[in-house]
């Protein structure tokens, strides 16, 4: 997007690498770090886990977007069909066919190609970081929440990763 709009500058400040992802992290962290210090709604727990996970308040939203998606569903007893990307690598055309049942809407054009495999968390964040968002995660989910989320999981893996990297 940025080379779109010739923002050579700000991609040569954070280029699309894991080091410029990190330091465009740095600098939004940096930016809400004041009212996070400041805010009773935000426990000590959390201002310390947010100080070992880059793009911190991102996981916070993305935590707290699934809790009120969820608490609006019940309160609102609205029908749900819950989509993993898993679900896309598995069986492409069986998971559009479902959401399309569940919107009762026909297949009216051919599926445009769905790439599978991409995969970011290893490449942006280390063991230690991805340790800390999941414990963050599992701090702020209610628990339909931590239902919902916990096949992403994979802390023992991390802790071997984690261990690894402290490794000389």
């Amino acid at each position: 997007e940025k080379t779109k709009q010739n923002r050579t500058e700000w991609l040569q400040t954070y280029p699309s690498t894991a080091e410029g992802f990190q330091s465009w992290c740095g600098y939004m962290d940096g930016k809400s770090l004041k009212d996070e210090t400041k805010s009773d709604l935000i426990d000590d727990k959390v201002r310390s886990l947010f100080k070992k996970i880059p793009c911190h308040g991102d996981f916070y939203r993305y935590t707290q977007w699934h809790n009120l998606a969820l608490e609006v569903m019940e309160d609102l007893d609205l029908p749900t069909l819950v989509v993993h990307y898993e679900n896309y690598e598995r069986n492409y055309e069986g998971a559009v066919d479902t959401i399309l049942d569940f919107l009762e809407l026909p297949r009216n054009n051919p599926l445009p190609e769905f790439i599978a495999g991409k995969r970011y968390k290893s490449l942006y964040f280390s063991g230690k970081q991805r340790l800390a968002a999941l414990e963050l995660i599992r701090y702020l989910a209610d628990e339909e929440t931590w239902e919902l989320l916990e096949r992403y999981d994979d802390t023992t893996e991390l802790e071997d990763k984690a261990a690894e990297e402290e490794a000389p």
